[in-house]
């Protein structure tokens, strides 16, 4: 890596900093920052920010220029048995649930005469 690739990403790493503290100061809690391909993960134990990641993404994108997810940390992930009986029981005609580990994402696949359920539901 050079030295201008690492000075970029510092920078970025510096306006992901500024942009948290700017926002919410207290609840960012930023565990990790990790490049992955064209992506920037953004790794948070705050349940709040993972919350409201889809307006925090928006936002970063706009500010920074690079693709970016925001993932739970460890610390505030589910138990995988217990996403799993709180899915079945609040959506309904679940055909299978597969769980990336390393994310912490889930893809949940539903029969096709189920219509999907609500965003609200979803989170």
């Amino acid at each position: 890596m050079t030295s201008q690739e690492l000075f970029s990403l510092d920078k970025l790493r510096h306006e992901i900093a500024r942009y948290f503290s700017v926002v919410n100061p207290l609840e960012s809690g930023i565990t990790k920052i990790d490049f992955e391909g064209p992506r920037i993960a953004i790794y948070t134990r705050s349940r709040e920010v993972f919350r409201s990641r889809d307006q925090i993404a928006k936002d970063l994108v706009t500010l920074i220029k690079k693709r970016v997810i925001i993932r739970p940390d460890d610390s505030i992930r589910v138990d995988r048995e217990e996403f799993e009986a709180e899915a079945r029981r609040k959506i309904k005609g679940i055909r299978s649930l597969i769980f990336n580990e390393l994310t912490g994402e889930v893809v949940i696949e539903l029969d096709s005469s189920v219509p999907p359920p609500s965003d609200e539901v979803l989170k």
